[in-house]
């Protein structure tokens, strides 16, 4: 099984707007790159990809947003402090997280936090 699977395909997120949460992903580098329609349920799909990271995004008119196992998406960047002034500047740290450092990996991360339109957590981090 291990030599079978090739990466991680795609990360699911169900949204209550689809258009808003589109163009909240837009302002942090992602582009459309499928926008089409369920077959099966008449729902709106966007798929948006940044780099090797594709997302699919749902309408989903009742979607229920409470914390499940996945705690949050990460954002591998070359920048981390370019990215946070420019997620200030574009009104988007909605949690008001500043920059953190923590001891993993052989120099260290650092890291900062924003959530999406549909509560989710998205991880800026930068391996030092």
């Amino acid at each position: 099984m291990r030599e079978q699977i090739t990466g991680l395909g795609h990360i699911g997120i169900p949204v209550r707007d689809i258009d808003d949460t589109v163009a909240f992903y837009q302002m942090i580098g992602f582009r459309v790159v499928l926008d089409t329609v369920n077959p099966q349920n008449s729902q709106k799909v966007i798929f948006l990809k940044q780099k090797d990271v594709m997302l699919e995004l749902y309408q989903q008119e009742e979607t229920a947003l409470v914390a499940g196992a996945i705690n949050h998406i990460a954002l591998d960047v070359n920048d981390l402090d370019a990215i946070y002034r420019y997620v200030c500047e574009k009104g988007l740290n909605n949690t008001k997280d500043t920059i953190h450092q923590l001891p993993f990996w052989k120099s260290g991360v650092r890291y900062f936090t924003i959530e999406g339109p549909n509560g989710e957590r998205i991880e800026f981090s930068q391996y030092l």
